[in-house]
């Protein structure tokens, strides 16, 4: 006999239920990660859902699609406006310095959790996700090779340890200077054309 769905109040557009299955499998992939960032040094941090609105402004830019189209924003009854969070770094970043670990550091740490963004459900693609990240904070903000190649190492032990079978193509912006006089030359290029962008990207 055929199962009756139930009527009444239905999950929010862009949302889902996760139940055993799903859920075990989403599980064994979180915990693949969080063995391996903790393998490599990177201790977890967990921040609260929703921010202040100011501080995706200020990280992510009023002019981003994030800020200016996707995320869940509200007053709260004081009139505060906060968010729900659409990615996890900013939060990790406010986090440290809220706690004045800015001067302490090197920090490794990482962090998982639902995200959320209004953007047009499909599949694979939710208003409500998970996402999982690492960071590492130098002193003064170092992003030299050895942090990428730290990220590539976690990367492809993950994928090794959930058994895919992959192939890693590694490629380059090059250094500091280039990627410099790469975008001088590229605005140079385009300065003259930008009346035929869009408002949106003329805004960028």
């Amino acid at each position: 006999m055929a199962t009756k769905k139930a009527t009444g109040v239905a999950a929010v557009r862009g949302t889902r239920d996760l139940w055993a299955k799903d859920l075990a499998a989403q599980q064994h992939v979180v915990s693949i990660m969080q063995s391996t960032c903790s393998r490599y040094g990177y201790a977890p941090v967990q921040t609260p859902m929703i921010e202040s609105t100011d501080l995706y402004m200020r990280s992510l830019g009023t002019t981003s699609d994030i800020v200016s189209k996707e995320m869940y924003t509200f007053p709260d009854n004081s009139n505060n406006s906060l968010t729900l969070r659409p990615e996890g770094t900013a939060g990790v970043v406010r986090s440290m310095l809220s706690n004045g670990l800015q001067y302490a550091g090197p920090h490794k740490v990482s962090y998982s959790g639902s995200m959320f963004r209004y953007e047009r459900p499909q599949r694979g693609r939710y208003r409500e996700f998970q996402q999982f990240g690492r960071m590492r904070i130098e002193y003064l903000g170092s992003n030299g090779p050895h942090i990428d190649i730290d990220v590539l190492a976690m990367a492809n032990d993950v994928v090794n340890a959930l058994g895919l079978d992959l192939t890693l193509h590694i490629n380059t912006l090059g250094c500091v200077d280039s990627r410099k006089a790469y975008r001088s030359t590229l605005t140079a290029f385009l300065d003259p054309l930008k009346h035929e962008l869009s408002a949106d990207s003329q805004q960028r």
